[in-house]
């Protein structure tokens, strides 16, 4: 999950004018709503693998259908990233290795322990694989985007994270965003209505990076874009038309592209107030993304049986643990990470 990375501590805080204005204009700032959004998008996986998990200690899940839809969390990542990534990159000029080693730093630096952990233990006890899924080392240590998956079950968004990072990375510093991305949707397109979308770069739901992208451009040139909420009832509504299917979860995240706009533009007047702790679920929302479900897993093989609470004590396993981690490993390390590239000298032409 999703991030800078898809999931940065700080963001740069856009404005919707209704005239044109430069990007360079635009102020820096955290956007607590859409770190807020994050923290809830972390907390909806966890729902979702706990309601998975909870039959399996003899518990009910109250209102399942609903939690069980949490996997939706992701679409919220992927649009997100998009966003977050090319407007970060309107707002400053960035050399091509600081842009790539930033990404990698921020993916791998959480992911590895977590991942390599995952996979040290299915290889010394295969049976903790629930699912016997297959997997392989070279995806678990590079998260290369091959149709084997890595150890870890969630990582598989992270896969199509760096590809995004690759391709828009690519694309920007070689000035050809205009063309690349459209001709990505295209091909997308294209290879899905082919029937032949089984390599992960052709994979429906790259759009919604895409979609991201699309929100940052138009904020950044000062398109009045506030009255696309308008056409998220329509989005979400053909989802639900459709039966709810997670192949087709695209459409939540066009809606949720639509109403980002509608989400800044409220914090930036006031009008939206986020809860501190919710931001703090934010910033931990990668951790707990990352650990979740292995903890999860684990709660079920050693836990007695929970009856009616099962699913609340899996989802708080999930989310503790993941705080733990975010205090413990992210976020010290990112720190020092951060601290030892400001002491780089700043080079004199960019």
């Amino acid at each position: 999950m999703t991030a800078p990375s898809a999931h940065p501590a700080t963001l740069a805080q856009p404005t919707i004018p209704s005239a044109p204005q430069s990007a360079s204009r635009l102020q820096a700032t955290t956007i607590n709503g859409l770190q807020a959004g994050r923290g809830l998008a972390a907390l909806a996986v966890v729902a979702h693998h706990a309601t998975l998990a909870a039959p399996l200690r003899s518990g009910p899940v109250p209102a399942r259908s609903l939690w069980f839809h949490g996997y939706l969390g992701v679409d919220f990542f992927f649009v997100l990233s998009g966003f977050i990534i090319a407007f970060s990159m309107l707002n400053r000029e960035q050399r091509p290795r600081a842009y790539f080693s930033a990404r990698l730093r921020r993916v791998f630096i959480p992911y590895l322990p977590v991942g390599i952990g995952v996979a040290l233990i299915y290889v010394a006890v295969p049976s903790m694989s629930m699912a016997n899924r297959g997997w392989s080392w070279l995806t678990t240590l590079t998260l290369l985007p091959i149709p084997v998956p890595p150890a870890l079950s969630v990582a598989w968004t992270l896969q199509h994270e760096l590809l995004f990072y690759v391709v828009f990375g690519v694309a920007w510093f070689t000035r050809t965003v205009r063309y690349v991305l459209p001709i990505w949707v295209a091909a997308i397109v294209l290879v899905h209505l082919a029937g032949f979308a089984h390599l992960l770069v052709f994979k429906l739901i790259n759009l919604e990076f895409i979609m991201g992208v699309s929100i940052a451009f138009l904020i950044s040139r000062g398109r009045a874009i506030e009255r696309m909420w308008l056409f998220a009832p329509v989005c979400f509504g053909a989802w639900l038309v459709l039966g709810c299917p997670r192949s087709y979860s695209i459409l939540v995240g066009a809606g949720i592209a639509c109403l980002l706009p509608v989400l800044i533009r409220a914090e930036q007047e006031g009008r939206l107030r986020v809860p501190g702790w919710l931001v703090l679920v934010g910033a931990a929302s990668y951790s707990i993304y990352l650990v979740h479900n292995p903890l999860i897993s684990l709660a079920v093989r050693v836990l007695p049986p929970l009856g009616s609470v099962a699913f609340l004590v899996l989802s708080m396993c999930g989310t503790a643990g993941g705080f733990a981690y975010f205090y413990f490993w992210e976020r010290p390390l990112i720190a020092r990470q951060h601290r030892r590239v400001s002491r780089l000298p700043v080079p004199l032409v960019q």
